[in-house]
């Protein structure tokens, strides 16, 4: 009889366990929050034919965030009686506004809703809720497609590697794969830092219309301002993000993006200068300049007894401009002066800059890259050129009345720089007659030099000490040497010059002159009468 009444009692409580196990089902079993999604609800079917459904649905579900944020949710209806083959829609939203920028971009971030029968703890069902901080605020929605090229226009990075202060030029292809027009597309980028869920840069470019099956081109630049970065970031602490989304549309309907991990270098020992140096366009001769210059320490590590070297070799500058200590990421602006010479050569002046460290050495990168800027300055008004080319001549010849002679005179460039010279000979012409100059026209090296000759036939009756000056123009400059040249006359004979005119006392010629007639009309007598006795 025992044996009877408890075969009898396991059969009821297997019997009252079918029972209270009432099937139902939970759809969907995943829930996904962004930006843009103000609530979102899942539904429990019964599907017992004979019984009530009896669940216990947490009233709230929270999710955890970066840096221990927490983000709640209510659960409505918490609890939830559901008959025989219908339905009950939960509906979840948030206990308040989400602070989204605890949540990194495009990372997941998932809790659990655990729904139990009530009496049956075994008999339950699990809703994930899922947060996603997407940059396009409903997802990937649309026919939009956007693509971008980046390239680096600073002196150290690459492509994805970059330096505080470079500048950075996006090119973002906008596509439409759909078969409308699609209106206002904006152009929306930002850099992020996924350590502070924060974007350091952000921006918007002007709208455009993309046709269907087209595309658009879209182009932005920025640079990266070290104020932005803090010692605690890492190089690979960066994502850039840019969006194309439809602004006539809207996000939710017309969006896609594209994202692109960064590093922003930061070497060991490396302090740069800002490129936006504080120098004026140009200067007069013997102008004192005012200057500046702005150091920044974007290295790893703090430095010390930082100097900059300002430097121009024509301008003989050579300026030690001194800045100090630098912690990281600490900028320090500096101010100094310099004088620009009065014999300057009015013209346009590259300034060299370079930091050094403690150990007189030029600060390099990892890739062996100079801490080295240059600057333009023009130097215009007030200047005394200087003279650059000097002279000296010698006769290279006897110098004879009516006989050639030749004058050797030497340029020499003093200069440091390669300049044209025009050879001009003056204050001949009363003395003598100009036969050649060779050449007439040379380019000297600075320290060059070189020989021209100068060829002269002096005047007939010409002696004694005569001049004449050799010119040499460049760079609307006048250089000159006068040379006196002594003239010797003539040694005798009519073709070396003689003249009769110069004798002494003018009576002379005359009676030579009578004398040669008197000759001339015996001749002719004598002739006569040896003709006349024949």
């Amino acid at each position: 009889m025992k044996s009877k009444i408890f075969a009898i009692s396991l059969l009821a409580l297997f019997l009252v366990g079918i029972v209270s196990a009432v099937s139902y089902t939970v759809s969907p079993t995943s829930l996904t929050f962004t930006p843009s999604t103000n609530s979102t609800q899942f539904t429990i079917t019964n599907t017992n034919s004979s019984a009530l459904l009896n669940v216990n649905v947490p009233s709230q579900i929270q999710l955890t965030g970066e840096n221990g944020y927490i983000a709640i949710f209510n659960v409505n209806p918490s609890g939830s009686v559901t008959g025989i083959n219908s339905t009950r829609i939960v509906v979840i939203t948030p206990a308040s506004d989400i602070e989204f920028s605890n949540f990194n971009l495009e990372e997941t971030y998932t809790g659990v809703l655990n729904i139990t029968e009530q009496g049956n703890p075994n008999n339950s069902k699990t809703v994930n809720l899922v947060l996603q901080n997407a940059f396009c605020e409903a997802g990937e929605v649309g026919s939009l497609r956007a693509d971008i090229d980046i390239t680096n226009k600073g002196q150290y990075g690459e492509e994805d590697e970059w330096y505080a202060f470079e500048e950075i030029e996006v090119e973002v292809t906008i596509e439409n794969v759909g078969n409308d027009d699609i209106d206002d597309v904006v152009v929306s980028w930002g850099l992020y830092n996924k350590r502070t869920g924060e974007f350091i840069l952000d921006d918007e470019e002007n709208q455009v219309n993309v046709n269907e099956d087209d595309e658009e081109i879209v182009t932005f630049t920025f640079t990266v301002d070290p104020e932005d970065l803090a010692e605690a970031d890492s190089e690979d602490d960066y994502v850039l993000y840019v969006k194309a989304y439809s602004d006539d549309l809207g996000e939710d309907e017309q969006c896609d993006f594209v994202s692109q991990d960064i590093s922003i270098l930061r070497d060991d020992h490396f302090v740069i200068l800002d490129d936006d140096i504080s120098l004026p366009s140009s200067a007069q001769c013997s102008e004192t300049v005012q200057a500046s210059v702005t150091t920044w320490n974007i290295g790893d590590s703090n430095e010390d007894d930082i100097y900059v070297i300002v430097s121009n070799r024509e301008l003989g500058l050579n300026k030690r401009v001194e800045i100090g200590d630098l912690d990281v990421f600490e900028d320090e602006k500096t101010s100094f002066e310099f004088d620009i010479p009065q014999n300057a050569t009015e013209k346009s002046y590259v300034l060299d800059f370079r930091v050094y460290d403690e150990d007189d050495d030029v600060y390099e990168n990892d890739n062996n890259d100079e801490s080295f800027l240059t600057k333009s300055l023009t130097v215009s008004g007030s200047c005394t050129a200087k003279q650059s080319v000097d002279i000296s001549s010698s006769l290279d010849s006897s110098a004879v009345a009516g006989q050639e002679l030749t004058i050797r005179s030497t340029l020499r460039n003093t200069g440091t720089t390669a300049t044209s010279y025009q050879v001009i000979v003056t204050g001949y012409d009363s003395w003598s007659t100009l036969q050649n100059v060779e050449p007439r026209t040379l380019t000297l090296q600075g320290g060059e030099s070189k020989d021209v000759t100068i060829t002269l036939i002096p005047n007939r009756g010409v002696s004694g000490d005569n001049d004449i000056t050799v010119q040499a123009l460049y760079n609307g400059l006048i250089t000159e040497q006068k040379i006196t040249v002594p003239v010797s006359a003539s040694s005798g004979g009519f073709g070396t010059g003689f003249s009769i005119a110069n004798l002494t006392g003018g009576s002379w010629f005359i009676w030579v002159i009578a004398a040669l007639n008197v000759i001339l009309v015996v001749l002719i007598i004598v002739i006569a009468i040896r003709i006349a006795r024949k």
